[in-house]
């Protein structure tokens, strides 16, 4: 009895053994994901798709994490801190604010609509439409970086710059991006050192910043360009096309990283 103990003893540990083996051998997989936007880890990513999060109130996208937006989403507010990237395809309503904080990044490849919009951090528009009904704030050393995009806007303050990129697919598709201007009491103000570069167009002229820089008509010259670019912004048949006077600069070809 005592030589079948110790021997069942044995295999018992034997097979301890070889389970300790195995489970040390394992590959480390530290983001395993998916993950729900409220407990996405540091480093991490979250798909946001198809839903309605309102009763949520005011989302914040965390440091060093990703949101992805898919598909339609309803929020109420959005504050970015680390990355959030509207989806080619996507539409994001925001019934109230959005705001990039310092070191954050946006990328919108879709469609987005919010009342207010403060950017501290850059963002990229890329094949965008965004819808701003009240004011948007470009704050000061921010960058917006535009390809084939149209930002509809009301109130537009630009204490940072605006680049608009120039290369090969944009020459073949939409060559300018635009700011159209629409709504009441529209208001532009641009302000001194600033930078406005490349292939960009606003739809009104009447700046009230600091900047001393004037706006040209350039219609004549977009539409030769570019003949259907009313039709492509989904713009009116008769507005007007303005582009700033100081466009001295060497256009961007692509988003610096992280874009």
């Amino acid at each position: 009895m005592r030589r079948s103990a110790s021997y069942l003893t044995t295999i018992a540990l034997l097979c301890l053994i070889i389970v300790f083996l195995l489970l040390s051998c394992r590959p480390e997989h530290h983001d395993v994901g998916p993950y729900g936007y409220w407990n996405v880890p540091d480093g991490g990513t979250a798909v946001i798709e198809n839903t309605n999060l309102t009763s949520a109130g005011l989302l914040t996208n965390r440091a060093n994490t990703t949101w992805i937006i898919r598909g339609e989403v309803t929020i109420n507010d959005l504050s970015v801190i680390g990355r959030v990237i509207i989806g080619q395809g996507a539409v994001l309503h925001v019934n109230g604010l959005i705001n990039v904080a310092g070191g954050a990044n946006l990328t919108v490849q879709g469609t987005v609509n919010c009342t207010t919009l403060t950017q501290v951090g850059n963002i990229y528009y890329n094949d965008a439409n965004m819808q701003v009904s009240g004011q948007y704030t470009a704050a000061g050393g921010t960058s917006i970086y535009l390809q084939n995009s149209v930002i509809k806007v009301n109130d537009l303050r630009l204490q940072g710059s605006v680049y608009a990129l120039e290369n090969d697919h944009t020459q073949t598709t939409n060559v300018f991006s635009v700011f159209y201007f629409t709504g009441t009491n529209l208001y532009l103000n641009r302000a001194s050192g600033t930078t406005v570069c490349g292939p960009v167009l606003f739809t009104y002229n009447d700046d009230k910043g600091s900047s001393g820089v004037s706006l040209n008509d350039y219609t004549n010259a977009a539409i030769t360009a570019k003949p259907e670019l009313r039709t492509i912004y989904n713009l009116p048949s008769d507005i007007s096309f303005y582009r700033y006077t100081d466009q001295n600069c060497a256009p961007l070809n692509t988003a610096p990283s992280p874009f």
